[in-house]
């Protein structure tokens, strides 16, 4: 491991970036350096006289000294060298530009080419302004062309303050996963997105800004683990996917145990998720109470106070937990798609950590939700982060969701029958973009007076003042892998078979597949030997042929492997607008049908689920190993099998 010292113009405090296994960066280079060597090597190029200066960021480590040079520079940078298709047709441009001496208009130059000259001269550089442009990050394009993202320096700095206020480290001196005070307010991080993750980015400069320490892994998630344990991180960023690979190999491996192993994990575990539930019901009843008499509420220190309660028991059989993360990790962070509730109990409860959960997205600069300090309520995103962030939910009727929708909450064992407005999540603050590159249209759809149109439907809870999501408005839904996926383009492959009269594809946020509820044709499946009056649901060569079929034209239609049903759920009765299941004009009541076949499509998801337990790679087993034997930790190499969800 190599790390450098980076130090501010003032030389206040340094900063301290680790590099493992890279020596591309020598330990005198200095931040102030990088942003003077940029801005210099900028004017010296002469194909970069425009008005914006973009730099086209490949993947690579010297981007973190580029972005930073890039916030004190009057232009921005390009992410995803993969997304931008006409990079050979700019530069072009650039030099048909130089050659006839006329000012070109590109969209993006690689960064390399300035770093080549390796030229530096003293020249003045104009400061910039909050309204200059800084980046040009491209979203993934599941719904179509990528949409480049303008972001300026005043929404990545807005972000930068709102996320640094929901930093838990505040003046007194905070508790480690180990029950102990820390010595000390630094920060320790580990990163292991890329830059082009608008998040990453936002978390890199906050650490840089605080004085924090800044770890970069190895290069793969297969020694994450390891990164972790040398750094000995005091915050940890993560996605619902580990802690899921992580929580079933546990269970797993517990279920082939002996039994004493198992009664005892068992009675230790129950004996702190009781104190976990007591605390968190004294919250929601302190919420309740203010929202009884109108009241703000006084926000609770649950965070130390479990953590106490946890030390006081059962530390006998949760000690080695704490030590795989480095012995002082306190909090963790996910946000790249929801987490059960079983999950965020099992990870607050074994590791001894607090475990938040929030929302963001390109467009607002990765932040626009976070929960409270105070909360433990898995599976919602909090409220609007610090810095004059407005959340406003649109109806939708459409989908069936209003403002005026009345729901029963359990709110501390008790029962509140209240007003939850569901419809479609809309962000204004200093963070949102300030629009999509070049595309005018799509700019203006966006917004609705002024604010950014999500497409996130979310469920407003009235009593706790914090945000769910709940469904997609535009089809488009993100698997707990992180990848997204568009459910009317998957309907469309799948109603191309010929055995499909009717489709309803089943997607959510917590699960890495798909399932699909198909209507079949009657007489085609007539045509292929079946008889008319059959039950085709009941008829094994029925489902295995439609089944087949399907698969067979969704990769015709080239639907990636994750997009493709991984069960056909075979439905005799129609959809039809008499039944409820369809709209007048023929489209499918995503609320009804949901209600309709939720309860059969999440038993086959448990089986499924069940089955999958058993194969959760080398990850899961040597985490148990790891806590059994008690061995040298730092010496544990951690391999994830299969997709590892991070992107």
């Amino acid at each position: 491991m190599y790390s450098v010292q980076i130090t501010t113009k003032q030389n206040v405090k340094q900063h301290k970036i680790y590099f493992y296994g890279h020596t591309y960066l020598k330990s005198s280079k200095k931040l102030v350096n990088t942003k003077r060597d940029l801005q210099c090597q900028i004017h010296q190029q002469p194909l970069l006289q425009f008005s914006y200066r973009h730099l086209y960021f490949k993947k690579s480590k010297v981007s973190v000294s580029e972005h930073f040079g890039c916030l004190q520079v009057k232009g921005g940078g390009c992410l995803n060298s993969r997304l931008c298709s006409n990079y050979l047709k700019i530069q072009k441009q650039f030099l048909t530009s130089y050659n006839n001496n006329t000012t070109p208009k590109p969209e993006a130059y690689d960064s390399n080419q300035v770093y080549a000259s390796n030229v530096t001269i003293p020249v003045n550089i104009d400061e910039t302004s909050p309204d200059s442009l800084l980046s040009l990050v491209y979203t993934s394009g599941t719904t179509g062309r990528p949409k480049g993202v303008m972001l300026n320096h005043s929404n990545v700095c807005w972000a930068a303050y709102a996320l640094n206020k929901t930093r838990l480290l505040k003046e007194e001196r905070p508790m480690n996963s180990l029950g102990q005070q820390m010595t000390d307010r630094q920060e320790f991080m580990l990163s292991f997105l890329p830059l082009v993750h608008i998040y990453m980015r936002s978390l890199q400069g906050v650490q840089i800004c605080n004085g924090g320490a800044l770890g970069y892994m190895h290069g793969s998630t297969n020694t994450l683990l390891a990164d972790v344990q040398e750094l000995r991180i005091t915050a940890f960023i993560l996605v619902p996917r580990i802690i899921q690979k992580v929580y079933d190999g546990i269970s797993t491996k517990l279920e082939r145990s002996s039994f004493l192993k198992q009664a005892l994990f068992k009675k230790a575990y129950a004996a702190r998720l009781k104190m976990f539930k007591a605390e968190q019901i004294k919250i929601q009843k302190q919420f309740l109470t203010s929202y009884n008499n109108k009241t703000t509420p006084k926000p609770l220190q649950f965070v130390n106070q479990a953590r106490l309660n946890y030390q006081k028991t059962t530390s006998l059989v949760f000690n080695q937990f704490p030590k795989m993360l480095g012995g002082r990790c306190r909090i963790a962070v996910t946000g790249s798609a929801p987490l059960s509730q079983t999950h965020g109990e099992f990870m607050s409860i074994c590791f001894n950590l607090h475990l938040i959960e929030g929302f963001g997205m390109t467009e607002t600069s990765a932040h626009g939700t976070v929960q409270r300090n105070d909360t433990v309520n898995y599976g919602q995103i909090g409220e609007g982060v610090e810095g004059n962030t407005k959340l406003r939910i649109q109806s939708v009727p459409e989908m069936g969701y209003n403002v005026s929708d009345e729901k029963v909450l359990d709110i501390g064992g008790q029962q509140v029958k209240a007003v939850c407005p569901r419809g479609e999540l809309l962000i204004k603050g200093p963070s949102v973009f300030q629009g999509y590159y070049k595309d005018e249209a799509k700019t203006k759809e966006s917004f609705v007076d002024g604010f950014f149109t999500t497409g996130d439907i979310a469920e407003f809870n009235p009593v706790t003042q914090e945000v769910k999501l709940i469904d997609r408005k535009r089809g488009i839904v993100k698997l707990s892998q992180g990848e997204f996926i568009s459910i009317n383009q998957i309907e469309d492959a799948i109603s191309k078979s010929r055995f499909v009269e009717a489709v309803f594809l089943y997607a959510n946020r917590y699960h890495a597949f798909t399932l699909a509820v198909v209507v079949p044709n009657v007489q085609y499946c007539t045509q292929k030997g079946f008889k008319s009056d059959e039950n085709l649901a009941q008829s094994a060569a029925a489902i295995k042929m439609i089944t087949e079929d399907i698969k067979k034209t969704c990769k015709q239609y080239q639907l990636k492997s994750f997009e493709i049903p991984k069960v056909v759920l075979i439905e005799n009765e129609p959809l039809t607008p008499e039944n409820g299941l369809l709209t007048p004009a023929l489209k499918i009541k995503r609320p009804a049908c949901k209600d309709k076949y939720e309860q059969i499509l999440t038993s086959i998801i448990k089986k499924l689920e069940k089955i999958e337990g058993n194969d959760v790679g080398v990850f899961a087993e040597q985490v148990i190993k790891t806590l059994e034997e008690g061995s040298n930790l730092s010496e544990v190499e951690i391999v994830i099998s299969g997709q590892s969800g991070l992107r």
